[in-house]
């Protein structure tokens, strides 16, 4: 954590006193806010912790009698590849692998469908339903078709 002096307001008691500070602009216990550092975050208190509060947990749990220090007071590493977050969430794109193969498979089956289309189309371009249909247009687009697929 990272914690930051914050000037203390007309209702904010210290742990000691519980009375309003006195001189503002000196660092006494819990006039200050602490807040997780990059690349950590906090589910309960995302926008920092209250330092008398925390103090006062801290003492409870020196004291061994309370655990809320440790389970409200924590910090959590962000998941890889975040340089700060919110929450749990990954930052990086979670890859469907099972899926993303299968398309692959289909794609390259297709291209190679669409080369043997080609081969068969050039082979046979002399036929009367070829000729008529413009083979080499037939051919330009299986070869643009086999190239999107490979895309």
């Amino acid at each position: 954590m990272v914690c930051d002096y914050r000037l203390p307001t007309s209702e904010s008691p210290t742990i000691t006193t519980s009375k309003i500070l006195a001189t503002p602009n000196t660092w006494s216990r819990g006039a200050y806010q602490c807040l997780c550092k990059r690349g950590y975050y906090s589910i309960r208190h995302p926008d920092g912790f209250n330092g008398t509060i925390m103090e006062i947990a801290w003492k409870e749990h020196q004291d061994n009698i309370s655990n809320y220090y440790a389970e409200v007071f924590t910090c959590l590493k962000c998941a890889p590849g975040c340089e700060s977050c919110t929450g749990p969430e990954p930052c990086l794109a979670d890859y469907n692998w099972p899926f993303r193969i299968s398309l692959l498979t289909i794609s390259v089956a297709c291209a190679i469908g669409c080369c043997i289309l080609a081969g068969y189309l050039f082979h046979h371009r002399k036929m009367k339903v070829f000729k008529v249909a413009s083979p080499i247009f037939l051919l330009i687009t299986l070869i643009g078709c086999s190239i999107m697929y490979l895309e």
